[in-house]
Parts: C-alpha cells; sequence; structure tokens
C-alpha cells in the first residue's frame, strides 16, 4: 500500500491518533441478518427488492456472514444501506466510522469508479427502489413528484406553534433530500494487476489516488474520523493502519444516519465488493467495550399478553370475542357475527371528472352537531402518471346520504368546484384526535406517497405535509391512534421470501418514527398463497380490533376483511376461521364460499360481477356508531387484485358501500333451551350498577356475583336476580335488595351468568 501525499494541508502534514469506534450509534457484523427481508431495518441492513446486494454464510472477516454487491452490467443497481436505528445516538461531530473492506475473494476484477462507502443523512426523498417500483403491480408506489420538501411558508407556518428546534429539524429533515456527509471512498482498479486504488470526494471535490496499490483480495479497514468540520481517514491491514489524511467533511455537523454500500445505479462504475464488521459511534474510550451487534429484527408479535390476576370492570366493556375475562363456560356457543351490507350500496359513487375510481383509504368521522364526514381516496389518472390521485371529502347528515361540497381549494379539471382537500395526493390513512394538544394535529393524514408521507390539520380541510412518516415501508400501510397508550402506530407492510408480512411502528408525537418490526403474517388456517395485504387497528372499549385484508393470491385473486383482536395492539388473533382453511364453492370454479354467516371473513365480497367482488378496503378510523348499531364503511371494486373482471362482468370503478353490526355484535355467547353458564375471571367492579348487551327476548339471562371462594353473596345470588327478559344493547342487572354495587368496590369477586335461549354480547359497570 502507499499512501499519496495530502495535498489538503500547508505545511507538515498533522498526525491525527488513530482511533476506533465505540459502535454505539451502528455496529454491523452481517451475523443477525435474516435472509430474504426487504424494506424494514434488518439487523442494521435495509436491502431492497430484488436487489444484487446479499449476504453470504460462507465467508466474512470474522464470524460467519458479510456483504456481498457485485454490479458489472450498465447502470446495474446493486446497493444496501446500513442504517441506524431510530433512537441511536447522532453521529455528528467527533465521531468515529470504521469498516473492513475487499473488492475481491480470490479472482481480481476490473473495478471503474466503483462506490466503497457513501454516507448520508436520513432525508425523505425516495430512493431508487421505491422510483423503481412506481408501477409494479404488487409493490407499486404511487408517482412521485421530484422535490417534497415542505416549503418555506408552510415552514413558517408550524414555526407559529413553536416547536423545540429538535422536532422542526426533524420534519424538514424528512421531507427533503438526503445529503452527503463525511467523506466518500470510490476504487479504481485493473484485474490483471490485481490491485486498486482509494479516491477521496470529499466537501472541496475529488480527491483521486490518496492510496495506491491496494492488495484486491485482501481485508482492509477503513477508519474515518469526523472532527470539526474535518475527516481523518485511515487504512491499512487489520492493526496496521496508517494516516492517509485529512479531508473537508460534506456537511459538517450533519448527522450520518444511513450508509451506502456498492453501487445505486450510476451509468459508468463497475465493481465488486465484500464489507463485514462496519461500526459508527464515539471514539472508544481507553478501557471501555465495543457495543454488541445490531440484533435480529424483532418480533412484537411473538409475545402474548396475559389477562391481569384480578381485571377491573369498568365503563370499557368487556367482550367475548375470546377468553380474556372468562374461566369457564358450560353449554355455552360463541357465534362470530357478520355486519349485514345496506341495500343501497354502493352509497358514494365515482360521479366527478377527477374521480376515475373510489377507494376508502381514509376515514369517516361523526362530529358533535350530527355531521359526518369521509375522507377518500379519488383515483385520476394522467398520461404521465397512471397513479395520480387526489383525498376527497364528502359530508352527510345521517351517514347513509352522501354530498360532494364545492370546497375551492385547488382547480383540477379546469374548475374550482370540487371537494378536493389534498391535490395529487391520494389519501391512505386518516387519524382523528381531538385531544391533541398541538391545534394543527387534530387531524392526520397519510397519503399513498411511498406510502408514508403525513399530513396534519386543524379543520381536515386544511392540510399541510410533514415529511416522511417511515422510510422501512410500503405502499398498503396504516396509521392509527391508540388512546390508551397514547401513541400512534403504523401497521406496515413489508415482505420477507417475496410474501408479504405486516409490520409495526410507533411514534410519540407523528413525526419521530420507530423502527418498523414484524408483527403479524398469514398461518396454517389461511389457505396456501394467502397474505395479509392491510390492517388497520382501532380500540374497542378494553380491547383492539383490527379489520384486516387478506389476499387470497393463489386462489381468486380477490381481497377480503377479516377480523383481528389482541390486547396490546402487537399479539394478533384471527378467530372463527374454519379448521381446514376456506371453502370454496366448487373445485373447478375456485370461488370463495361466504355462505356460512358465523365464520370469516367480517365484511365478505360480493358475488362475481357485483360491484364490491375483488378488493375490498375499510376505512382506517374505528366504526361509527349510529343508535344500536355500528356502520362499517368499506370501498369495493368489481375487479380481483390483478385487474381481471370476473366472468366477463361488465367492469365498475370502486366505490363506497356501508354494512351495520349490532353495538358490541361482533360475538355472542349462546345457550339454548337447556341452559349455560359462563363464570369470569377473579374481578373487581369499579362502578355503582352493572350492565349488559343481551338479546334475552325469548329467554333469559341471570347473574349472580360470588366471592373469592365462588360463593354467591348475600343478595347477589341467582334466586335474587332479576332475569333480563328484553333485546336491548344496554340492560342493567338488578337484584331483589336492588341494583348498587357500592358495598362491592374494592372487593374481588366474579360473575357467573346463567343464559337459557339468549345470547350475551358484552357486560360492563358504571
Amino acid at each position: 500500500m502507499s499512501r499519496k501525499p495530502d495535498k489538503n494541508t500547508d505545511g507538515p502534514i498533522p498526525r491525527p491518533s488513530l482511533v476506533q469506534s465505540d459502535g454505539r450509534s451502528l455496529h454491523v457484523d452481517f451475523d443477525n441478518f435474516t435472509d430474504r427481508l426487504i424494506v424494514a431495518r434488518n439487523a442494521g441492513v435495509i436491502l431492497q427488492k430484488g436487489s444484487r446486494a446479499r449476504v453470504l454464510n460462507d465467508f466474512s472477516f470474522t464470524g460467519y456472514r458479510c456483504a456481498h454487491i457485485a454490479s458489472f452490467g450498465p447502470g446495474e443497481e446493486a446497493e444496501m444501506r446500513l442504517v441506524c436505528a431510530w433512537d441511536a445516538p447522532e453521529a455528528r461531530n467527533n465521531t468515529v466510522l470504521e469498516f473492513l473492506y475487499r473488492p475481491v475473494n480470490n479472482k481480481p476484477v476490473d473495478l471503474v469508479n466503483w462506490p466503497i462507502i457513501h454516507c448520508a443523512t436520513r432525508g425523505g426523498l425516495p430512493g431508487k427502489f421505491e422510483r423503481q417500483y412506481v408501477d409494479d403491480p404488487v409493490w407499486g408506489a404511487d408517482a412521485l413528484p421530484d422535490e417534497i420538501r415542505i416549503n418555506p411558508e408552510e415552514m413558517d407556518r408550524l414555526k407559529e406553534y413553536e416547536y423545540d428546534q429538535k422536532t422542526i429539524e426533524q420534519m424538514q429533515e424528512s421531507s427533503g433530500p438526503e445529503r452527503p456527509v463525511s467523506i466518500e471512498l470510490r476504487s479504481n482498479g485493473l484485474a490483471r494487476n490485481g490491485t486498486y486504488r482509494v479516491d477521496v470526494i470529499a466537501g472541496n471535490g475529488n480527491c483521486p489516488g490518496v492510496i495506491e496499490s491496494l492488495p484486491q483480495d485482501e481485508w482492509i479497514r477503513f477508519i474515518l474520523h469526523r472532527q470539526r468540520g474535518q475527516v481523518h481517514l485511515f487504512a491499512g491491514r487489520d492493526s496496521q493502519e496508517q494516516f492517509i489524511g485529512t479531508y473537508p467533511d460534506q456537511l459538517p455537523n450533519g448527522n450520518l444516519y444511513q450508509i451506502r454500500l456498492g453501487n445505486p445505479g450510476e451509468p459508468t462504475a463497475r465493481g465488486s465488493g465484500f464489507w463485514d464488521v462496519v461500526r459508527l459511534g464515539r471514539p472508544l474510550r481507553r478501557g471501555k467495550s465495543v457495543a454488541p451487534p445490531e440484533s435480529p429484527i424483532k418480533n412484537v408479535g411473538i409475545p402474548a399478553p396475559r389477562p391481569p390476576r384480578t381485571i377491573s370492570v369498568n365503563s370499557e366493556k368487556q367482550l367475548f370475542i375470546d377468553n380474556w375475562a372468562v374461566e369457564e363456560q358450560q353449554n355455552i356457543n360463541r357465534t362470530f357475527h357478520r355486519p349485514t351490507k345496506h341495500p343501497d350500496n354502493p352509497i358514494i359513487k365515482a360521479d366527478r371528472p377527477w374521480e376515475h375510481a373510489l377507494y376508502l383509504l381514509g376515514g369517516v368521522e361523526k362530529q358533535r352537531n350530527g355531521t359526518h364526514r369521509i375522507w377518500y381516496h379519488a383515483a385520476d389518472p394522467t398520461p404521465g402518471n397512471r397513479k395520480n390521485a387526489a383525498t376527497c371529502m364528502a359530508t352527510s347528515p345521517d351517514g347513509i346520504h352522501w354530498d360532494k361540497p364545492s370546497l375551492g381549494l385547488y382547480e383540477v379539471h379546469g374548475t374550482r368546484e370540487n371537494n378536493i382537500v389534498i391535490l395529487e395526493q391520494g389519501s391512505y390513512s386518516i387519524i382523528l384526535n381531538p385531544n391533541d394538544p398541538r391545534p394543527e394535529f387534530r387531524y392526520k393524514a397519510h397519503c399513498r406517497w411511498i406510502g408514508t408521507k403525513g399530513w396534519i390539520s386543524p379543520d381536515g380541510l386544511h392540510w399541510t405535509p410533514t415529511g416522511v412518516l417511515s422510510n422501512q415501508s410500503l405502499d398498503a400501510s396504516s396509521f392509527h391512534y391508540d388512546p390508551v397508550r397514547d401513541l400512534y402506530i403504523g401497521t406496515i407492510k413489508m415482505s420477507i421470501g417475496n410474501r408479504r408480512h405486516r409490520g409495526y411502528t410507533e411514534s410519540k408525537d407523528f413525526i419521530r418514527w420507530s423502527d418498523t418490526y414484524l408483527m403479524c403474517q398469514q398461518d396454517a388456517l389461511d389457505a396456501p398463497r394467502d397474505e395479509i395485504y392491510a390492517m388497520q387497528i382501532w380500540r374497542y372499549e378494553s380491547l383492539y380490533l383490527a379489520t384486516t385484508k387478506i389476499f387470497h393470491v393463489a386462489t381468486t385473486d380477490t381481497c377480503d376483511i377479516h377480523l383481528s383482536v389482541s390486547h396490546n395492539a402487537q399479539h394478533w388473533q384471527r378467530p372463527f376461521r374454519l379448521t381446514d382453511g376456506p371453502l370454496f364453492t366448487s373445485h373447478e370454479e375456485q370461488e370463495l364460499d361466504y355462505s356460512n354467516p358465523h365464520t370469516q371473513p367480517l365484511i365478505p365480497g360480493g358475488e362475481p360481477g357485483s360491484w364490491d367482488y375483488g378488493n375490498l378496503d375499510v376505512a382506517t378510523t374505528p366504526p361509527i356508531r349510529h343508535g344500536d348499531q355500528l356502520y362499517f364503511y368499506y370501498s369495493g371494486r368489481s375487479n380481483s387484485h390483478s385487474r381481471n373482471v370476473n366472468k366477463g362482468a361488465k367492469h365498475t370503478p370502486g366505490a363506497i358501500g356501508l354494512a351495520t353490526l349490532r353495538v358490541d355484535g361482533f360475538v355472542s355467547a349462546d345457550s339454548g333451551a337447556a341452559g349455560g353458564t359462563i363464570l369470569t375471571r377473579p374481578l373487581r367492579i369499579q362502578g355503582k350498577h352493572l350492565y349488559v348487551n343481551a338479546n334475552a327476548k325469548d329467554g333469559e339471562v341471570c347473574v349472580e356475583i360470588l366471592d373469592g371462594r365462588r360463593k354467591a353473596i348475600d343478595g347477589f345470588s341467582t334466586k335474587d336476580c332479576r332475569p333480563i327478559r328484553s333485546d336491548r344493547v344496554k340492560v342493567q342487572c338488578r337484584w331483589k335488595p336492588g341494583s348498587d354495587l357500592s358495598q362491592l368496590q374494592g372487593k374481588t369477586v366474579r360473575l357467573r351468568f346463567h343464559i337459557r335461549n339468549a345470547s350475551l354480547y358484552a357486560f360492563w359497570s358504571q
């Protein structure tokens, strides 16, 4: 190895001390990498779908895996990103990046302007991956604008709300392009010589040949020490590193968030490389140890929460979807109930020039004055952008009959007489949080722009972009508000082995988001090749529910909506599926058999040729309560996922429909004439009165309250109970002495329900 004299300084070359990195911002050794996982941060690595970059199993500097990238075709993209964890220490001034690199394992190759390493800020513009798959029918994102940086007027408006400087910087950083930081290293060399030189790209331009005659088949350690706007470069065999030179930082004090390895698609770049043991952090202090390597990607869906030893019974209802509150039952059947589709469906159709099709990739709210508002995705393809879309709003006095108001906010198709609230950005999530202390954050949207562009609004009409929410997601992702934990959560479309999986991310403020983690996927009760396509999470009473879009890839090529249940919004179950998998109408036609209304899905597709036959979506907001009913809004399409129209039926564009369900009516606990009982787990009743949701018009429901020894408490036995013999969604439980339970507050009790010719849906106290 020979070092070229440093021309960046006058006089004698300073000799900075050799340092090592403590790896506390990032430490990737590739050993914990999960194969065939794309999009999410995977042991510090993010791979692109179809990338030529890979992680080897049988070659490394240390351990047993390393990164390998090779690209010899013109403009051939072969790149890997190493990304700091969302909560890792920032890497700005006085930080050290070190890594090991070699171009080949044995046979030398020609290296032409081959990128060894490129460092950058986070940024918010889409990368090559998102642009490449704009038109991909499976992984496609929306067509992308050239620039989505928050404009100065919008940023000034945000500053009026007195955010801390870090929040403002985060919003600006996530809405603009990534920027190079530190220095970039490139290699050039001939196969016949078996060596290569290293060029530096620094803040003052290119510095060619700073290192000459490095052997292509040896591991070389490179160390980049950023300090006071300069970068000190060291290189050499392990434990033989030498000082090479000092170069101006490309972005002094810029946060080094990501490290790019290989060729991002530059037309002239050629070469190959192996990388291992990449560490980023502060200088390693004497006597301190290096941070451990990145762990395998976390699966938040594996730990299953357990009921507490004593369940508090308050105004949040306890349902019978699962056995969370049930200890035992006798002669009881649990019955799953589907919502009933409205006879006037579809209730909102595409009937404006800017509405080629309507998809309910949005949300619905019922305001205090009774007015309903719905935000939906209106597809309006153009010759230059087949996925052009807008976010539109409609209003209704009753949730059934809808008007599209003339808002005058944007001009499209030559007129401002339209109902568009976000132009050229079709919504994919609407998040409502009227209690957000930040007025301009009361309404939030996620538009289908590489799956993750955020918007905020004080009124649902006037919207401001906040930048990319998560750079670890694909298009069919959605974002929601968890009122229990006061968190914003995202369910993220990701892929392992070319199959869709569901990921999870969360944020306290809708701006800074965690990395994406694994959460759930299809299982043995699904048909072969079924996949979870989308998932909308909402809090319902004492649990979390999710309307889960299931894509029947290998059978019908259609999507229907299942119901999932969770007690922590991470570990999910989909009960009431057939143990042998879904039924089909016949072997030849392979149409799903939805004839049993007491099994999944929650919302099935329509008959072949109907408006909602093939591709259903559901609002990202919770269902709306109307009296004793829950209103579920959903959209459907007459075509399958691959846009095939069934049996020659006339294609109708996407439209929006309504399905209704009894309040709490997802699952009932039923018993016939012989009667049955349900015994709860230990409870602590918080309210003065006990209520149930029951249909006992042809039978009766009685309740007794038991003490810790499972003995009936005086005055609350079965013989003291006044039987319930009505069909009501809220009925008070009474005993002969009365209904006041104040004497039981603070005590641990159980309830035993006696059910005969009746159905019980929920119980609670107030």
